[in-house]
C-alpha cells in the first residue's frame, strides 16, 4: 500500500504489520502548531519533538501545584448489535476530551472470521498503549491547556460489506487538537474465509493500466473543480490506493492533504470497474 502518514503509530504483531506497514497521512495540528508524524516499515520509529509552549509564571505556579494526571490507558467498551461495532473510550480523567477507537466485532463462524476480530482487537490494544506515540503526544498537551476547549481524537469504525466471501471495514478518524483538524480514514478488506488481506489487483477484472486510468477519469469527472496533485496520484501504484468494498462497488478514498489542499476536504470515488465473483 501506499507510503502516508499515521494518525497513530501502532505497534503491532507481524500478521498486523501486513496491514499497517503502510502509512497513513495525518498533519498533527497543536493549537497555532503543526506537527507531521511518519511511520515506515518498522512500527513506532517515528521521532516526536515535544511541544514547547511559553507559560506565565502564575500558569507556571499552578502546573506545578496541580501536576497533569498519568495517561493510564483505561477506557469503557460498548458494543452495538445494530452495527456490529463496539467502541472503547478513554478515561480522560476530568478534562474535556473525546478520545474513542472502535472496532467491528463478527460472528465467528469461520477460521476467517475469527482471524479478522483477532486482528482487530489488536489494532485497538496498541491504539491505547504508550507504542501510540500521537496519543502520547495528545494527553500532555491537552492536560497542559485543560480548560482551552473540547478536544478530540474520535476513530470510528464502519462495516462496508460483510459477506460470505468479503469483509470490508473502514476506520474514518476526526483529530482537532485546538487547532486545524484532519480527517481520513484507514480501509481493511478481507477473504471471510481465510482472514488473509486483500489487494485491489486481485479482486478486479481490469488489468492494472486500464484501472488506472479508469480511476484518473473518475478523480477527473468527480473533482475537476479542485487543484489535485496529479504529481502525486500517478506515483501510486494499483495496489497503492485505499479501497472500500461496498455492495456498489469498491470505492476509493484519500484522506485530508493527501491529493490537494487542507481546504479540499477528503476524497471518495466510485472506482468503475468490475469486481470480481470469487476470490
Amino acid at each position: 500500500m501506499r507510503r502516508k502518514l499515521l494518525i497513530s503509530l501502532l505497534s503491532l504483531p507481524a500478521f498486523s504489520c501486513l496491514l499497517l506497514c503502510a502509512c497513513q497521512r495525518q498533519n498533527i495540528t497543536f493549537g497555532s502548531q503543526e506537527q507531521t508524524a511518519f511511520a515506515g516499515d518498522t512500527p513506532a520509529q517515528t521521532e516526536s519533538e515535544p511541544i514547547q509552549e511559553t507559560q506565565s509564571s502564575a500558569a507556571a505556579e499552578t502546573s506545578i501545584a496541580n501536576p497533569a494526571p498519568a495517561l493510564l490507558y483505561q477506557r469503557d467498551a460498548i458494543y452495538d448489535a445494530k452495527t456490529g461495532v463496539q467502541r472503547f473510550t478513554l478515561d480522560t480523567q476530568g478534562m474535556n476530551a473525546s478520545i474513542y477507537f472502535e472496532i467491528p466485532v463478527f460472528e465467528e463462524t469461520t477460521a476467517g472470521r475469527r482471524k479478522i476480530n483477532a486482528f482487530f482487537q489488536n489494532l485497538e490494544q496498541n491504539f491505547f498503549s504508550p507504542e501510540n506515540e500521537n496519543l502520547s503526544a495528545a494527553w500532555e498537551h491537552i492536560s497542559s491547556r485543560p480548560d482551552h476547549g473540547t478536544y478530540f481524537y474520535e476513530n470510528d469504525a464502519f462495516i462496508c460489506t460483510d459477506t460470505e466471501t468479503w469483509i470490508s471495514v473502514s476506520i474514518s478518524y476526526y483529530w482537532n487538537m485546538g487547532g486545524v483538524n484532519d480527517t481520513g480514514c484507514t480501509n481493511y478488506n478481507f477473504s471471510a474465509k481465510t482472514g488473509e488481506m486483500l489487494k485491489l489487483s486481485g479482486l478486479i477484472e481490469e488489468s492494472e493500466p486500464e484501472a488506472l486510468t479508469a480511476l484518473y477519469n473518475a478523480l477527473r469527472e468527480e473533482y475537476d473543480s479542485f487543484d489535485l496533485d496529479w504529481e502525486r496520484i500517478r506515483e501510486y501504484s494499483l495496489d497503492d490506493f485505499d479501497f472500500c468494498i461496498y455492495e456498489d462497488g469498491i470505492f476509493i478514498d484519500f484522506d485530508r492533504y493527501e491529493i490537494a489542499d487542507g481546504a479540499a476536504g477528503s476524497f471518495s470515488l466510485r472506482l468503475p470497474v468490475h469486481l470480481r465473483t470469487s476470490e
